[in-house]
């Protein structure tokens, strides 16, 4: 386990996040994903930013839910309060679209340039 000196995202206004947030963040979900592995739990207080200089980096935190892609499910009882992707329902495996999913409703909308929006849009109406 290593210590990551940084802040959530929930800590943070969405106005002062980075510029390519949402492409660092699918840059990590990808990372896990071609190693046929998911995360799982997707959500703005599971994801930090830290500053090194001038680049600020992004940090998937609490894999609790995180492993390879077949093997890990859903907790018995999720909370009602996060808004969950569809098909994420406890006791169901954890998919790499849930993943997807999250990653789209819970930064993409909000933190990403139109350009990127649109791309992904196309991208996730595909899936």
């Amino acid at each position: 386990m290593v210590y990551v000196d940084g802040k959530k995202t929930v800590e943070i206004p969405d106005l002062r996040w980075p510029e390519d947030a949402f492409k660092k963040i699918k840059a990590a979900v990808d990372k896990l994903h071609d190693g046929g592995s998911i995360f799982g739990d997707l959500r703005r207080p599971n994801v930090m930013f830290t500053r090194h200089e001038q680049d600020v980096r992004v940090y998937l935190v609490d894999f609790d839910w995180s492993g390879l892609e077949g093997g890990v499910y859903y907790p018995p009882e999720l909370s009602e309060r996060p808004i969950w992707a569809k098909g994420v329902v406890s006791f169901r495996k954890i998919e790499k679209e849930h993943d997807l999913k999250m990653l789209e409703m819970h930064f993409l909308l909000h933190h990403a340039p139109l350009s990127i929006v649109m791309s992904a849009c196309h991208f996730f109406h595909a899936i």
